[in-house]
Parts: C-alpha cells; structure tokens; sequence
C-alpha cells in the first residue's frame, strides 16, 4: 500500500516537473524570439531604407560581384572603398556601420544584428522571408 502512494506520487511529480519544463522552455524561447524581434525593428527604424535599397542594388549588380570578387583575391579593400566612393556611397556606409556599431555596443550579450532587404521593404532578422 505505501510502496503504491510513493510510486504515484512520485509518478505525479515526475509528470508535473516535465509538463513545467516544456512549458518553461516554450515561453523563454518565445521571449528570446520577441527581444530579436524588437531588437532588430528598433534598429530598422534608425536607418534610411532609400539608402539600405540603393546599396542593396549596388551590392547586386555584376560590376560590383566582379569588383568584389578581385577585390578577395588581392585581399585590397581599398578597391571597394573607391568603387563606394565614387558612387557617392561611402559615407552613407560609413555612418550605417557606425550605427550599427553604436547600437551593438549598447546592447548586451548580442554579438550579431542583421538587416535583410527583401524586394522593396527593409525586414528585420527574423521576418520569415516568403
């Protein structure tokens, strides 16, 4: 008879701590979801998405891919900063990086932050891209 309560309750127990963990682990990872949610939709809103557009496309073309491409080989960054330059990008990549940096170095136990372009709207890390 008591061998029975032990086994039950400790059966209870045993069923209850795991029905709290997962529990638990679900609302930490939601919450661990919405803090990079907001993290990154704070930074989208500090920067200037005709701007982030622009040198996405520049990003994009083949010009730049090739320039790029030379640019890793010859390992000469310099190649790109006059290619920015000339384009009248540089600065706007400067101050962007800045930014970036800034708001990072704010931000505690975050090591990256990204911003994907996607089509005509700047969308945070963590939209799902469809």
């Amino acid at each position: 008879m008591y061998l029975f309560i032990i086994i039950t309750v400790l059966i209870a127990t045993i069923g209850t701590a795991m029905i709290s963990y997962f529990i638990n682990t679900q609302q930490i990872d939601n919450f661990c979801k919405t803090i990079t949610i907001n993290n990154a939709q704070n930074f989208v809103s500090l920067i200037n998405p005709e701007y982030m557009q622009a040198l996405k496309d520049m990003a994009t073309s083949e010009e730049y891919q090739l320039l790029r491409n030379t640019a890793e080989e010859t390992d000469d960054e310099a190649m790109v900063e006059a290619y920015l330059r000339e384009h009248d990008m540089w600065d706007g990549y400067v101050n962007s990086r800045k930014q970036l940096m800034t708001y990072l170095n704010n931000m505690e136990n975050v090591k990256y932050l990204y911003i994907v372009v996607c089509g005509d709207i700047i969308c945070t890390d963590s939209q799902r891209i469809r």
